[in-house]
């Protein structure tokens, strides 16, 4: 068996695994780790568990140590690289302005030893940037790393509330963006209205995409909207569909309607 951690970094939505050597780490400590890009400020997402060599195995790239528990010195560091983060953004918007106007800033980390830091850009096409990556260079003199992200990725970063009041779910949940479609929304009963269905980004909202497969399951189970059943007191029409609840409303002629609970109902004929 090999120990992991299970580490969250600022700018990554997912949660990524870690060598944690001989350190005892626990949920919620502050650490430091080495990355592909460098040194990294992190925080831990669970306590150290097991995983079989297998899934090592499995693994895109071998587990990366973290270096370790991130002392008060650290932490302030972390508030310094992310208050120049701050900083740097408006100079960058400035920057790539009059360099391309098709590139939209969104912002700007530094990691940790304050020698690299990452410019991330939302843009609909490819951009030559490599004009700008000099001249930010020589701006803030530090190593420079361009990343063109999408507008989902843009407002994950950014963050927010959707039209529910709750933070947006890509900022919420993390994890990998899934596709959304058009029928789902249709699935739900939702309005085709594209303001009511999509989100802050523009795109169809994630959440579609979370409730589809409840949605489905239940109106396989249940009967359609508007058609007629059998009861024990005769024929009743189907008036409403409550999916969250699994309840059915069904009216019999000249009386007012019945909520049913869809256990209630037999199975459908295959």
């Amino acid at each position: 068996m090999v120990r992991v951690a299970p580490i969250r970094l600022a700018f990554n939505p997912r949660t990524l695994w870690f060598d944690p050597r001989d350190l005892d780490i626990h949920n919620g400590d502050d650490v430091v780790v080495l990355t592909a890009r460098g040194v990294e400020f992190g925080h831990a997402a669970g306590d150290v568990f097991e995983i079989d060599e297998d899934q090592v195995k499995k693994l895109k790239s071998p587990l990366k140590p973290v270096k370790r528990i991130a002392t008060p010195e650290d932490v302030e560091r972390a508030g310094e690289m992310e208050r120049l983060g701050r900083e740097a953004l408006p100079i960058f918007k400035e920057m790539a302005a009059e360099a391309n106007e098709d590139m939209h800033p969104v912002s700007v980390e530094y990691l940790l030893e304050g020698d690299k830091a990452v410019f991330y850009f939302e843009a609909e096409e490819r951009v030559d940037f490599r004009e700008l990556v000099r001249k930010l260079a020589s701006r803030f003199h530090v190593r420079v790393d361009m990343r063109q992200i999408g507008v989902r990725d843009e407002a994950r970063m950014v963050g927010g509330l959707g039209h529910c009041g709750q933070e947006l779910c890509c900022a919420r949940l993390g994890g990998e963006f899934c596709p959304v479609s058009i029928r789902m929304a249709k699935e739900q009963d939702l309005s085709l209205n594209p303001q009511k269905i999509s989100g802050v980004c523009g795109r169809l909202m994630c959440c579609l995409r979370y409730e589809f497969d409840a949605y489905k399951d239940f109106k396989s189970r249940a009967p359609k909207q508007n058609a007629t059943v059998k009861t024990p007191d005769g024929p009743a029409k189907v008036v409403d569909l409550d999916v969250p609840r699994e309840v059915v409303s069904v009216r019999l002629e000249g009386e007012k309607p019945v909520r049913v609970p869809l256990s209630a109902f037999d199975a459908p004929e295959e």
